[in-house]
């Protein structure tokens, strides 16, 4: 458990039954690491993960602080672990659920949140969530297609390209030794090819 001090920290387990043994300070600086994970994000899968795991607890009867701290021991993401953390100990301050994932904009959007927090007025946060998780998997599904169906343009488009460089590199010089023997005139498209050639081969 997470607290703002050692006495916090005593009072808190004593009030669910514990006894503190043992406590260190603990440092909640962003790392370099942390600050490049959270630029990258939280996979989309790892959010569908969370998102529908807490609602079977839920409906289990876990308490939302518990059932916080058992998705963070099966998360593998390692930033991801570290906001279900923060909003455990955030939870056992007091905050609402909604409160706490509007720290983390980048992993939970204000939509998110938003009906999150209106599961919590109305009591129902537990079908909200099932509700998210079908929309999130519905999402991700149509993102998947759409990727899969601009898979093929973009290789025709790279090897496109990767011909057209390499008759400019290879093929036109070749043609430019001819020209040149024969001494011909060229129209002035072949002569901005040739320019073209000769400034990407130098």
């Amino acid at each position: 458990m997470v607290a703002e001090n050692e006495t916090v920290l005593a009072e808190r387990l004593r009030l669910t039954g514990w006894t503190l043994m043992t406590a260190k300070p603990v440092t909640f600086g962003k790392t370099f690491t942390d600050k490049f994970d959270a630029f990258q994000g939280v996979p989309v899968v790892q959010k569908i993960f969370f998102t529908q795991n807490l609602g079977v607890m839920l409906r289990g009867g876990f308490a939302i602080s518990r059932a916080m701290g058992t998705l963070a021991q099966q998360t593998t993401h390692h930033y991801f672990k570290k906001v279900i953390l923060t909003i455990q100990t955030n939870l056992e301050s007091g905050n609402s659920f909604s409160q706490s994932l509007k720290e983390f904009p980048k992993v939970f959007p204000e939509l998110f949140v938003n009906m999150i927090a209106a599961g919590e007025l109305s009591g129902k946060l537990d079908e909200v969530l099932k509700n998210l998780t079908v929309q999130m998997k519905k999402d991700f599904q149509l993102i998947a297609k759409v990727k899969g169906a601009m898979t093929y343009p973009i290789v025709v488009i790279v090897a496109m390209i990767a011909a057209g460089t390499a008759m400019v590199v290879f093929v036109v010089p070749k043609l430019k030794e001819v020209f040149t023997a024969t001494n011909a005139k060229l129209p002035l498209p072949t002569r901005v090819l040739i320019s073209f050639s000769d400034a990407l081969v130098h």
